[in-house]
């Protein structure tokens, strides 16, 4: 039987409480009001192990708008990920799972975006996931001179992507294999996919910060997708947004 180990608990109420929870039974916290159950239970081991849980798959920002605060507890040890269904009135519908009640479902499905191997909706292909490293690395390994172009690709309406690529301050697009400028397309002469330049770049040594931050770019705009174009040649990297 494992042990869920509490020291030093002093969020709300509770004055350096030390306890010892078994974490394979039901354990009922009693206590009259005020007396510290919700700041134990709730604010404190709940709390610390959402934010490990969150810590660990790198989502404390994403999830939270922020990196979560530890609670006011000295240590914590044993503690597995913590899942907590509010009370809430009137009850929940009889079809609702702790899924929906909790913000399982958003991270089951960055959990399994993370493990999981992606494919290709239309051909059902195998999607290798390349680290943005890895995708700077490669571009940095083109010969010396070698014209680079990072470029990534765009969906949506051609007047709504267009006017967006004008106010995140792009110049340049490539559409029907031409690089152009972005005053000289308008959306009705749109015919086919649209992708962003985000950086022309000659290869050099010095220049890796610079590839390194239009590669972060890229993967934005482009949702992960990262097109590197060099003297006619594409290669197209699928990574993830950071």
């Amino acid at each position: 039987m494992g042990t869920i180990r509490v020291r030093g608990a002093r969020e709300h109420t509770l004055r350096e409480v030390d306890i010892d929870l078994p974490d394979d039974g039901f354990v009922v916290v009693c206590g009259r009001s005020g007396s510290g159950k919700t700041s134990l239970a709730l604010d404190t081991v709940y709390a610390e192990g959402r934010r490990r849980y969150l810590e660990a798959l790198s989502l404390g920002r994403a999830v939270a708008g922020g990196p979560l605060p530890p609670p006011a507890v000295d240590r914590i040890d044993g503690l597995p990920p913590t899942v907590a269904l509010e009370q809430i009135a009137p009850p929940p519908p009889r079809t609702a799972s702790v899924g929906r009640l909790t913000p399982l479902d958003a991270l089951l499905e960055a959990l399994w975006g993370r493990a999981g191997t992606l494919h290709d909706p239309d051909t059902g292909e195998a999607l290798e996931i390349t680290p943005h490293d890895a995708i700077v690395a490669a571009l940095t390994a083109f010969a010396e001179g070698t014209r680079l172009h990072v470029e990534a690709p765009l969906v949506g309406p051609p007047g709504a992507v267009l006017a967006e690529v004008v106010r995140a301050g792009f110049s340049r697009v490539r559409h029907d294999g031409e690089v152009v400028g972005i005053e000289a397309l308008r959306p009705v002469d749109v015919r086919g996919p649209l992708r962003v330049v985000v950086d022309r770049i000659r290869v050099q040594p010095g220049r890796q910060g610079r590839v390194h931050e239009a590669v972060r770019v890229a993967m934005r705009a482009g949702q992960g997708v990262v097109v590197a174009v060099t003297d006619g040649s594409e290669r197209v990297f699928r990574g993830r947004a950071v």
